[in-house]
């Protein structure tokens, strides 16, 4: 599936949204009242989608820039060294549930030990798994990734919303979200592990409530 077709899916429920504001708001609109009505929520709608487009976009190249650290890319990794690095980035993204790597045989690296408001994960199961069979590694190892050539974006590879049993297994409780996967290549671009992030859906949340905090203060609500 390509970007394009995860992110209208992601979107379809936005879709969905804007369909009940109309149904339930514009009922209570006077009738001469409602063509100028459904052009202001038509276009905070458009202003919605673009803005979690936004969000989308920036977690997909985040994700290829941190590949790019020179602690992901030692021939010795040292596992404290990545999850100190790990740990801050989680500190500074509320949506990442989980930061995980893995070498190229699928095996358990390191991870982010603590979420971003502190809450301590727990990594017992996720040290002894094998990743090598998951669509993720696979594809982000064979640098199958999820392309958009319209906006020159390639080079990671993007889950579908789903209940994540990665995530689900750290906190242990179910957790949904997607997650966003690149190859980590050494000095020689060799392929010698697989960075994935695994987020939650509180940046589509987020936009969410501000698009219905415009709408009650434009009189929907």
């Amino acid at each position: 599936m390509t970007l394009k077709a995860k992110l209208i899916g992601m979107t379809t429920g936005m879709a969905l949204f804007f369909a009940v504001v109309n149904y339930v708001q514009f009922d209570r609109v006077l009738a001469d009242q409602k063509s100028v009505a459904v052009h202001r929520v038509e276009t905070q709608a458009a202003i919605l989608v673009n803005a979690v487009a936004g969000q989308f976009y920036e977690r997909y190249v985040a994700t290829q820039t941190l590949a790019l650290y020179d602690a992901l890319r030692r021939e010795k990794l040292n596992e404290d060294e990545i999850t100190a690095l790990f740990n801050a980035h989680a500190k500074m993204h509320g949506a990442y549930d989980l930061l995980l790597l893995v070498d190229a045989k699928g095996n358990y690296v390191a991870s982010n030990r603590r979420t971003s408001n502190g809450r301590q994960l727990i990594l017992n199961q996720l040290r002894g798994w094998n990743y090598a069979n998951t669509p993720w590694f696979r594809n982000a190892f064979a640098g199958q990734t999820s392309d958009d050539t319209s906006r020159n974006l390639a080079g990671t590879y993007v889950e579908d919303a789903q209940l994540d049993p990665i995530s689900t297994a750290a906190f242990g409780e179910n957790r949904l979200g997607t997650s966003f996967s690149v190859p980590v290549k050494n000095s020689h671009g060799e392929t010698t592990a697989v960075l994935t992030i695994r987020t939650n859906f509180s940046w589509v949340e987020n936009e969410f409530k501000s698009f219905y905090t415009l709408l009650r203060n434009q009189g929907f609500g």
